[in-house]
């Protein structure tokens, strides 16, 4: 129990006092209470037994978006000919111990580096890896149809934002198909493009959950180890009437 975090919580006693029914749960708002309905014929050593859970949604942290090296655009020629021009017994001669020695490395290297190695920031993209450049723009064009329908309220523009709306359910189902097939055939030469393909059908989220308990003790985002700080957007969308928001309803809940 304790290896697992466990904790015992039926209190119900049975017609001898004893409790023989054990409730184990890392949950520690569950209610356990004895229940007033039976399906079978009650067994006074076993009463019956009321469980309530509380709804559980994870919530996931958000991957960090701090800039990265680009390795593959690195300049070697010039970080080759930056380390042949280092004179290691100079810059180490004056050096007490392999501690110092260590650190006066890695600064030489690490100034090498930031100096031909472009960084990039990680994209927080806004469609999943497998929406070819296609059926991005078919999207687009179907949201600013929709937007044009709203306005002006022409039958013609339904009919063509419609259209648009069957053709990116075709295309992200033939997308998603091909996506699978080429990380299928190359699973056995990159096996990170299928967790890849994991992480984004789970939202680009990481595994590392918001909310965590640990020894009896409820931990969230972290307040326990250290403070994360958030700016939110509060982007205000413009009211549209019952028609358009039914349309856009339909849509979103069909692809």
């Amino acid at each position: 129990m304790a290896l697992n975090n466990l904790s015992q919580m039926n209190d119900i006693h049975n017609v001898d006092g004893k409790i023989l029914d054990l409730v184990l749960t890392n949950y520690f708002s569950l209610e356990v209470t004895k229940s007033d309905y039976s399906i079978t014929k009650i067994d006074q050593k076993h009463p019956p037994l009321l469980i309530t859970m509380p709804e559980q949604t994870p919530h996931f942290l958000k991957p960090n978006l701090t800039p990265r090296y680009n390795f593959f655009k690195a300049n070697y020629g010039i970080i080759l000919e930056n380390l042949n021009n280092i004179n290691w017994l100079e810059e180490f001669k004056d050096c007490k111990n392999v501690n110092v020695m260590t650190s006066i490395f890695f600064r030489i290297l690490n100034e090498i580096v930031d100096n031909n190695v472009t960084k990039t920031r990680p994209k927080n993209r806004k469609y999943p890896p497998w929406f070819s450049s296609a059926l991005i723009k078919i999207i687009a064009e179907k949201e600013n149809m929709r937007k044009k329908y709203a306005k002006h309220r022409n039958p013609r523009d339904r009919l063509v934002y419609e259209l648009l709306r069957e053709r990116s359910k075709k295309l992200i189902s033939q997308c998603l198909q091909y996506y699978k097939r080429q990380i299928e055939t190359n699973i056995y030469k990159n096996p990170k493009c299928f967790w890849h393909f994991i992480k984004e059908r789970r939202g680009n989220e990481t595994t590392i959950p918001v909310e965590m308990t640990y020894v009896g003790r409820h931990l969230k985002g972290f307040n326990s180890f250290i403070f994360f700080s958030k700016d939110d957007d509060d982007d205000d969308e413009e009211e549209e009437d019952e028609e358009v928001n039914s349309l856009k309803e339909y849509d979103e809940s069909n692809n």
